[in-house]
């Protein structure tokens, strides 16, 4: 899948309010057209996260977004054990074992701060200098100006557990203020991702 721009327009952030954030997301859908509609009944979120409580939190973001009608979604942390590594075999037995017919892997890629360089006012200092018995004055001016932007990528794969097959994949960038910390990235990555996954008839 083609990698998209990272770069979000200062202009667009000035639109957004302090605390807030915004989700760039691609994604390619694996579903046939022609084929009748696939309803998920119970979907099993798992983010791949390394801090425990920004799991939990990505996780039921779309357990909120995502449950509807006779959807129920589950988190793999509500399922599993924090402190224990799982195997394949495991896993999958826990997936037989709850009625799991989808998964939802959600895996955070990278976590950085992104600088921004944006319009302010000119910073100036001067300088006195003695040369041939006359003071020159040199000034300098510069404009350093930056701020700094909370970014998350993730890549989403969801698949259907009957079939083993992928059925939809994704990307995403998520970008916040100076103010916005995980819970807000969290919240309008959930959001995005929930919206394009219905829109695309990924999940009913």
């Amino acid at each position: 899948m083609a990698r998209f721009g990272r770069v979000v327009s200062v202009l667009l952030w000035l639109l957004v309010g302090v605390g807030c954030a915004i989700t760039q997301l691609e994604s390619e859908s694996f579903v046939d057209p022609a084929a009748p509609p696939r309803t998920f009944h119970r979907i099993l979120a798992m983010a791949k996260i390394s801090e425990y409580t920004n799991r939990v939190q990505a996780e039921q973001a779309f357990v909120e977004r995502l449950t509807r009608g006779s959807t129920q979604v589950l988190t793999s942390a509500s399922l599993m054990l924090p402190d224990k590594k799982y195997t394949e075999a495991e896993i999958n037995a826990l997936i037989r074992q709850h009625q799991i017919d989808a998964v939802l892997l959600i895996t955070m890629t990278a976590e950085y701060q992104q600088q921004i360089q944006t319009a302010g006012s000119p910073s100036c200092t001067t300088a006195l200098a003695s040369a041939n018995a006359a003071l020159l004055e040199s000034r300098e001016c510069s404009i350093d100006n930056f701020i700094h932007r909370p970014t998350v990528e993730f890549h989403f794969r969801f698949y259907d557990v009957a079939t083993n097959q992928t059925v939809w994949e994704a990307a995403s960038v998520t970008q916040g203020t100076n103010l916005s910390g995980f819970p807000t990235l969290i919240r309008s990555l959930a959001d995005t991702t929930a919206q394009r996954m219905l829109r695309e008839n990924v999940v009913q």
